[in-house]
């Protein structure tokens, strides 16, 4: 039997039994996310660091799998994050080399162990870097409004010095721009444009972007006036003009050249001014809209009869 005297005793040490039991069980419902393992998979991206003097990489390195092991609260944090895996090139040569992933290379939180990684090496292949200054070609892409056309695309500058793998460039005769976007327009601009650039080829200056001058113009007709009919001007006097009629030929923007019209915007007259009776050889006067240029006529010279009132 339990003697009465040590009942106060044992119900004080149950008390604190109890409560040692809670406060143990809500330490554990606490940390529990925190010590419970598990295992996931997460993807990392090849990074390669100490690539040999002279060399560069000919393609990039692939990603790989590793599967980790840990916390299950610290897991769920790195799965959401980008993880770079450093690969060191040092001591390599050129060629396709065979380099085996240290697991050394991740940074994991403490507590993270890694339990596999898939694949197990990269193949890299490194190949003699050298340096090379080519022109630049800017690419246009779509059309300008209606009744434009593109009169030429120049970059500035003109070439930009880039580096890369020895058999990349030895074929690269020009580096072309990133298309600038040209649908509708109708006026001349200038733009910033990126490189198009290859695999392996990086520029080597200071100056990244290049600027791409797009010059926009409408577009250029030429049309035959046929039979025009020559009048005489600045004269008194009767006059017969031979031949009586001439062909111009005429170039200049369509908007302009679809609108000329004889007697209105175009005129073709012989100067008669100061021409006293008699025969002369003159030619023809003609007078066009700014824009558009002369570019044949036929006859070129015509006979002048000056008669007495």
């Amino acid at each position: 039997m339990i003697n009465s005297k040590h009942l106060p005793k044992i119900n004080k040490s149950v008390k604190w039994l109890v409560i040692i039991i809670l406060l143990v069980a809500a330490a554990l419902f606490l940390l529990w996310p925190k010590i419970m393992v598990k295992e996931t998979m997460v993807y990392a991206t090849v990074v390669p660091i100490n690539i040999p003097e002279g060399l560069t990489i000919t393609r990039n390195c692939p990603g790989i799998e590793v599967c980790i092991r840990g916390p299950e609260k610290i897991l769920h944090s790195i799965s959401h994050k980008h993880l770079p895996y450093k690969l060191d090139l040092s001591g390599n040569s050129a060629g396709h080399q065979y380099v085996k992933i240290n697991r050394k290379g991740f940074s994991f939180p403490s507590g993270i162990k890694v339990v596999d990684i898939k694949p197990d090496h990269v193949i890299v292949g490194l190949e003699k870097e050298i340096h090379k200054t080519v022109p630049i070609s800017v690419v246009v892409e779509g059309s300008p409004a209606a009744g434009y056309v593109v009169s030429g695309a120049v970059a500035t500058p003109l070439s930009i010095k880039v580096k890369g793998p020895e058999k990349i460039l030895e074929s690269i005769q020009k580096i072309f721009t990133k298309p600038v976007e040209i649908t509708g327009v109708k006026k001349s601009f200038q733009k910033e444009i990126t490189l198009a650039l290859e695999e392996g080829v990086e520029i080597d200056s200071p100056t990244k972007l290049v600027t791409a001058d797009i010059f926009i113009e409408e577009k250029v007709k030429t049309r035959k006036f046929e039979n025009v009919p020559i009048e005489g001007r600045h004269t008194h006097y009767q006059y017969i003009i031979t031949p009586s009629v001439i062909t111009i030929t005429v170039k200049g923007p369509v908007s302009i050249i679809e609108k000329l019209e004889v007697g209105k915007n175009m005129e073709v007259y012989v100067d008669l001014k100061d021409l006293k009776p008699g025969v002369y050889v003159r030619c023809v006067v003609i007078t066009l809209p700014v824009k558009t240029t002369l570019i044949d006529v036929h006859p070129k010279i015509f006979g002048v009869t000056i008669e007495k009132s």
